[in-house]
This record gives structure tokens, sequence and C-alpha cells, in this order.
């Protein structure tokens, strides 16, 4: 593996020995310098303010909080600033989902350490990293229209995904407003508004496809 060079980098992850493991892979094999680690979402705003990386490299799930929505937060303050999602969602799901958020690439926690190190090397050329197997269907879903026919991933919202998932693993609507500090009025609209974009008939139907999804799609 060539040198990267004297790039700066922030690790997100709420995992201690995830972090512990990529940041000492990236000291050993590479010349980047970890300025910052966090594990939460208001821990990655604090040090990313501080430190004001070059890269950071996050996960997409968060004890407070979506990954992808600190990503869209953080690129309209630092339109500079490369991010590089690291997390053990399916990136047939997610990866169109961080590259629209402003990510420029996306590496499944399952792949080899060496494939973040490559996925670092391509970013810092400006280039986008993604298995080469996805890139056809990627730009596919980056240019689609919009079919009837499309799966909750690509109708609904970052966060209308996260509230279905949520439905999905069993959480209730209580449970799904305190995860997200919103009020349980606010979660009911959205689950109204999931419905209507996937044409649901009710909530039972709702919670059925939601359960049927999640044992096909989430490998958190």
């Amino acid at each position: 593996m060539s040198e990267i060079g004297n790039f700066s980098v922030v690790i997100v992850d709420d995992h201690p020995m995830m972090r512990a493991a990529l940041s000492d892979m990236l000291k050993v094999k590479t010349g980047l310098k970890i300025v910052g680690e966090a594990s939460s979402l208001a821990q990655a705003r604090q040090v990313i303010k501080k430190t004001a990386p070059d890269i950071v490299v996050l996960d997409i799930t968060m004890s407070d909080g979506n990954g992808l929505e600190l990503i869209s937060e953080l690129k309209s303050r630092f339109p500079k600033m490369i991010f590089l999602v690291f997390s053990m969602h399916d990136e047939n799901v997610y990866a169109v989902r961080a590259l629209r958020a402003g990510a420029s690439g996306y590496v499944m926690k399952t792949d080899p350490f060496e494939t973040v190190l490559k996925a670092i090397e391509f970013i810092l050329k400006g280039d986008i990293y993604v298995k080469e197997e996805l890139k056809n269907d990627i730009l596919l879903n980056l240019l689609d229209s919009g079919d009837a026919s499309q799966s909750p991933e690509r109708k609904l919202s970052d966060r209308e995904l996260e509230i279905f998932r949520a439905l999905g693993r069993g959480q209730t609507t209580r449970d799904i407003a305190e995860r997200f500090s919103l009020s349980i009025k606010t979660i009911q609209a959205y689950r109204e508004r999931i419905k209507a974009k996937l044409g649901v008939a009710n909530a039972n139907e709702l919670i059925q496809r939601a359960v049927q999804w999640a044992s096909e799609n989430d490998n958190v």
C-alpha cells in the first residue's frame, strides 16, 4: 500500500474496539494523522469543529442519530471535507443514500480493512469509491426519476427509512420518538407519509411490510 500522505482523519463510531482497530490500522499502514475520535454525533460535531479534518470516517447508525444526516449537515458547512462511510448496513441499500448525502465512498465493515485504505486513496484523488459491481446500479439509482414499483429504500427519505426500519425491528411509536428526540405526533406524521409513499392501506400492513423489509435488509 502506497503512502497516502499527511492528511488528517476523524473516526466516528460508537464501538470503541472498532475505533481503536481502525485508528491503529491507519496509523501503521499510512501517513494519515488521526486527530480525533467520536462515539456519538454530538461528540463528532465538537471534534470535527475543533480539528477540521481532511477526512471523516463514520458509521451510519449512532446512539443519538443517523450518520448520513451528519454528513449532509457538515458538507454544507465544510464543502471540502471528505466523508467515507464505514458501516454494517447493506451497501446495496445505503451506498446511494450516502453519496446523495455528500459522502465520497462506502465500505462495509465485513470487508477487509485494506479496503478502507483503497477507498481513502480513491477519494483523496477526487474519485468516488464503491464496489465495482455496484457502480451501475448506484448510477441508475442516482438518475432514477421515481418509479411506482420502487422498493422502500428508493421511495423513502433517509429519516423515513430510519423510522420504517425501526418499526420493522419492533420499536413502538413512543420508542422511536424518544430515540430521535421527536414528539409522538411527529412520528405519527412520518408513519402516515410512509404509508402514502408505499401505498400501504393501514397500520398493520405497514408493520408487516416493515418487518419483512427489515428481516431481508437489516444487518445490524
